[in-house]
């Protein structure tokens, strides 16, 4: 056995060894992403997502109507929400409302879809020039415990946090 020294990467992640903590970020996994749907040379943008509306009928992120076309390109469309959502469950909770909005219409995007995909991606965009990198470090320890019931042939899985401050 060897010792490697400390982590700097695990499972997408990029670890940095502070004086005060630890600063987990994915600036790499990022720049990846942006470079496969060709965005990495755009415009970056300030907020994750268009402004929503009350209203339904002018809300810019409604269902698909009749006269709509489907983006046609879904594989596209689904690698870059499941891409979006693994930055949303490892660093980036900031961006979690929206990645959650814009996959409720995984199974009939519309084009209209795909461009609050796209200004989700150019603000992840803005954060790596910017260098604005979430500035949380670990004080903490997660332990996640899934419980899982199951009665009268339904199966519950529940997933519990536990939270332990240093």
């Amino acid at each position: 056995m060897k010792n490697l020294g400390k982590t700097r990467f695990c499972v997408g992640l990029q670890i940095e060894h502070l004086k005060n903590g630890i600063l987990v970020h994915q600036t790499t996994y990022t720049e990846n992403v942006l470079k496969r749907f060709s965005l990495d040379k755009t415009h970056p943008l300030s907020s994750p997502i268009i402004v929503r509306a009350l209203d339904v009928d002018k809300d810019p992120f409604h269902f698909r109507e009749e006269n709509e076309e489907i983006f046609v390109p879904k594989i596209l469309y689904l690698s870059a929400t499941w891409a979006l959502m693994y930055f949303a469950n490892h660093t980036r909770p900031d961006i979690s409302f929206s990645v959650n909005l814009l996959a409720r219409f995984s199974s009939c995007p519309t084009q209209k879809h795909w461009n609050g995909v796209k200004h989700l991606l150019r603000y992840l965009h803005n954060i790596i020039l910017h260098n604005s990198l979430p500035s949380c470090n670990i004080n903490y320890f997660i332990f996640i415990v899934q419980v899982e019931f199951k009665e009268k042939s339904i199966l519950t899985q529940i997933y519990i946090y536990i939270y332990i401050y240093i």
